[in-house]
């Protein structure tokens, strides 16, 4: 659609990574050590963390997106993961917001359209346009979608 022709797109792969259960077992059947290697291309946030339940965006937890102010993003995203979905909204006081463009691949027939959360399972693909309407950081958290369905959006 033309309306995408200038959107800049960021792509993401997100995968669930739950080391709670690895871990232990690595600690009990092995005397290897797990060590991490830099450069080759990859970039990390510097980043630690003692939570064995987390999710990875381009391999980077906790990453960073910058966005200008007011302008049209096309978030590309797949979940690589192949147990656990995910429920992710804007968090904080709505200075970003959602408009889904297409699921796995197909576009919407109201495209688009504005929705106040994502949530994908397994190998599921989407299209999003994000656009944050205020200078700073906006965070992306996750939700029980059973537990506290987002807000509904107002008009697009």
């Amino acid at each position: 659609p033309e309306y995408l022709r200038d959107m800049p797109e960021v792509e993401m792969v997100l995968q669930n990574l739950n080391l709670h259960d690895h871990l232990r077992e690595a600690a009990v059947e092995s005397e290897f050590h797990v060590t991490w290697r830099e450069g080759e291309g990859l970039n990390t946030t510097h980043v630690t963390t003692s939570d064995t339940d987390l999710m990875l965006v381009n391999m980077q937890y906790i990453p960073v997106i910058e966005m200008k102010v007011g302008r049209w993003y096309r978030w590309r995203m797949v979940l690589s993961s192949y147990f656990d979905s995910v429920a992710m909204r804007m968090g904080g006081d709505d200075e970003c917001e959602f408009q889904l463009l297409a699921k796995d691949g197909i576009y919407l027939t109201n495209s688009p359209r504005a929705v106040p959360g994502i949530i994908l399972s397994p190998g599921n693909r989407a299209d999003v346009a994000v656009r944050c309407n205020k200078i700073g950081r906006a965070k992306v958290v996750s939700f029980d979608p059973y537990a506290e369905p987002p807000a509904t959006p107002g008009p697009a």
